[in-house]
């Protein structure tokens, strides 16, 4: 199991302990922090936008084109922007936290 902090869009930051081999936004979306993946892990609806904590960046692959285009057009982008549907959950992502970024909607 991985131990991941989430932190959802009110602010409430919450433990989970995860199989791998999920994403991060089916994560989000399982537990209950209002995720929809509305794309299906494409990389282009956004609605699993978060920020990584920066020490954790590290743990992460880079991102790949699409991915990168997407971020770029969000409004609430920040260096530390990911998209949740592309980070699978892992060993080596053991205690990383993240924080759901506002609703571009």
């Amino acid at each position: 199991m991985v131990s991941m902090i989430i932190t959802d869009r009110d602010g409430e930051a919450r433990r989970l302990q995860v199989d791998p081999g999920l994403s991060v936004m089916e994560v989000m979306r399982d537990n209950g922090f209002g995720v929809d993946g509305t794309c299906g892990g494409m990389a282009y609806c956004a609605s699993c936008h978060v920020y990584v904590r920066q020490q954790d960046l590290s743990k992460l692959a880079l991102p790949d084109e699409t991915e990168v285009m997407t971020v770029e057009g969000l409004v609430h982008a920040q260096q530390n922007s990911r998209l949740g549907c592309q980070i699978e959950v892992s060993e080596k992502l053991d205690g990383i936290e993240l924080t759901l970024a506002a609703a571009e909607i």
